[in-house]
């Protein structure tokens, strides 16, 4: 059996899973569920050990974990074949389902197939509000309009619960299921920004409903009262206020304004969950946990990578703008184009980390990893304040030892469409250049060794302030790939300057002047200048790979069932003999989360610390320091223009029916 059939087998099983899970979703809501599914599968589990927490976690979470495991087995065992030019070419065609259906507006350049995807979402959540509240108008028996506030109070809180459990899935950043359908963590984002919405609205309306019952019916006291055996009104009016918070600062004016406020109030995420958890009990949380589950292994893994600290190498002073960050890395770390990492430097803040786009290509650069970071903000500029002070120590021979850093990732996906194209289009600006960088290195890696096609052509064009900010491209040379490698043939580099008339710095004699005097370095520094006996530098290393995502899953769950069956079996039962008489809702479900997170922590965290304990008995994460050399052949633009911006209106760059891709 052939790889692609193989794959289309396993995928075309997955889908069955997948299809079956849905279906329970969609059937949770109906009398015909209880009678026909749950309540026979309940009468065969036992409910000593597990009590009803334990259906639940069979229906509704394990068919979830089951995926993710096997999918990470399979991309762990999957072979990447890597194809020609041609061989691609000849499978692209036109798939409207990609195309996007807005351009501007909130739902601006969402695709066809997201378009279905959200349609069907919004279906689901209505087929849910209906049926539950056709099944609560049977059993609430009250007033008219007391039953009617009831009923709808209850439905769109129950109906909330349905987008709540798909809310963490897409911010798993490591998720074996994106990347099994091929969808990049960046742009699984909006998937969470869409159910986020939903989920709070729905959310909004139960609890709006609720406090406008009980103050008309001089039942306001409810709001701030705690039961023992029913759900208490208190808890549900925290857990509703930490959601507003989190929403209200996630909107996109104060997101875009006001981003460091809108990061540190969704790290109430956390607290949110354990008031979803009191409010609601186990058997909900159970519902709801799979999406959380996996998120919190995610969140396991890069806080593990997170503890390692590295050390930064080298800084360059690109322009008065923008600086280039190199780290060491151990050669075996592959990560594809265009990748980016989260870098937190403690010499600055303890606190903040921040997204960088890294602009080297592991199969090139093997021994570092490279940023830009543009002088924008606070953070930034204490970075630039920092690097000059370093400046002055080393012209006065102090020279610095260490500039640590924490690093996650990197994190990426394969853009292996891009091969698809004989025509590729770059179009840049200052600092944002920097995937195209990583992009281009790994294009030029592949055609040298052969690994594809060349493109018939490539148009970069980049638009710059300053003409000192074209040192950017000397991040690409060709001969750091090949020694007797040109890509004149087929890539095209135009430069506009925009904020100048004229420049002197196309002398060679002038850039490598200005080469040498703006780097800074840091760990390596005999290494910079060829000494062998350089100082070895704490590197990047690789911390996460699915073979260990999957025993990660397996150990966590494996766990929890261990935990939580001990706990109810030996604890719980003993006590209530599942009458729910008598521990209460709130602190069953508290006991419950925490057996969660015991059991990612102590055992999945064992499970990472176990593996990567051995592997760093045969592999130390201690390398010698890069060697920067600014005298290297560096990349310069075709034609520089002076004084204006790129005009692309009436300007044909292809000819008429080349097949182009634009980014």
């Amino acid at each position: 059996m052939g790889a692609s059939i193989r794959g289309f087998v396993f995928k075309f099983f997955m889908f069955l899973v997948f299809a079956g899970w849905i279906l329970v979703w969609i059937m949770s809501p109906t009398s015909a569920f209880f009678t026909h599914f749950s309540g026979p599968i309940a009468e065969r589990v036992s409910l000593k050990s597990y009590g009803q927490t334990g259906v639940y976690t069979l229906i509704y979470t394990a068919p979830v974990l089951f995926m993710a495991f096997i999918a990470a087995l399979y991309l762990s065992h999957t072979k990447k074949h890597t194809n020609t030019n041609e061989g691609l070419r000849k499978f692209l065609k036109v798939n409207p389902w990609t195309y996007p259906v807005f351009l501007r507006g909130p739902l601006a350049l969402i695709s066809l197939a997201e378009l279905a995807l959200l349609t069907a979402s919004i279906a689901l959540y209505t087929w849910t509000l209906a049926k539950e509240e056709k099944i609560l108008s049977l059993f609430l028996l009250a007033s008219r309009w007391e039953r009617k506030f009831n009923i709808v109070g209850k439905v769109f809180g129950m109906t909330g619960a349905v987008p709540f459990a798909f809310l963490f899935f897409p911010v798993a950043r490591l998720s074996s299921l994106f990347r099994l359908i091929n969808i990049p963590f960046e742009h699984a984002v909006r998937y969470h920004i869409w159910t986020g919405h939903i989920t709070m609205f729905l959310w909004t309306v139960h609890g709006l409903v609720y406090i406008l019952y009980w103050t008309m019916a001089n039942k306001s006291q409810e709001l701030v009262r705690w039961h023992k055996i029913d759900i208490s009104g208190l808890t549900g009016l925290f857990t509703w206020i930490v959601g507003l918070l989190m929403w209200g600062t996630s909107l996109a004016p104060v997101r875009k304004h006001r981003f460091e406020l809108f990061y540190h109030t969704h790290q109430l995420y956390f607290v949110f969950i354990v008031g979803f958890a009191l409010h609601l009990g186990e058997g909900w949380l159970a519902i709801v946990i799979a999406g959380v589950f996996l998120f919190f292994i995610d969140r396991l893994f890069r806080f593990l990578q997170s503890m390692r600290h590295v050390e930064v190498v080298s800084a360059k002073v690109i322009s008065p703008e923008t600086l280039e960050l190199t780290l060491a890395k151990v050669p075996d770390l592959k990560y594809p184009a265009a990748s980016v990492i989260f870098l937190n430097l403690p010499a600055i803040s303890r606190l903040q980390w921040h997204p960088f786009t890294v602009t080297s290509c592991s199969t090139v650069d093997v021994d570092r990893i490279t940023i830009f970071v543009k002088c924008s903000g606070s953070w930034t500029c204490k970075l630039k304040s920092l690097l000059d002070q370093e400046r002055l120590n080393e012209n006065s021979h102090n020279y610095p030892v260490h500039f640590e850093a924490a690093v996650e990732g990197p994190h990426g996906h394969e853009l292996d469409h891009l091969h698809a194209y004989p025509t590729l289009i770059f179009v840049a600006g200052g600092s944002g250049v920097g995937p195209f960088i990583s992009i281009l290195k790994d294009l030029l890696y592949k055609v040298h060794n052969k690994l594809r096609l060349a493109p018939k052509k490539i148009v970069f064009i980049l638009a710059v302030k300053f003409s000192e900010e074209l040192q950017i491209l000397h991040s690409i040379s060709p001969s750091s790939i090949a020694p007797d490698f040109s890509a004149a043939d087929f890539l095209e580099l135009h430069a506009y300057v925009t904020r100048e008339s004229e420049s002197d710095l196309e002398s060679p004699v002038k850039l490598n002047e200005l080469d040498h005097k703006s780097v800074i370095h840091f760990a390596g520094r005999a290494a910079s200048s060829g000494n062998p006996n350089a100082k070895k530098v704490r590197a990047v290393a690789k911390t996460f790979g699915y073979k260990l995502y999957a025993a990660t899953i397996l150990a966590s769950f494996a766990g929890y069932m261990l935990i939580a069956g001990l706990v109810h079996r030996f604890y719980i039962y003993p006590m209530d003999h599942n009458t729910y008489q008598v521990c209460s809702i709130s602190g069953r479900g508290f006991a419950s989360l925490l057996e969660y997170v015991v059991a990612i922590c102590a055992f999945g965290g064992g499970t990472i610390l176990l593996w990567n304990w051995s592997k760093s008995r045969r592999d130390s994460n201690l390398v010698d320091a890069p060697v920067i050399d600014p005298s290297s052949t560096k990349m310069r633009p075709s034609k520089v223009v002076y004084g204006r911006r790129p005009d692309f209106q009436g300007k044909q760059l292809l000819k008429q029916g080349e097949i182009r891709f634009v980014i």
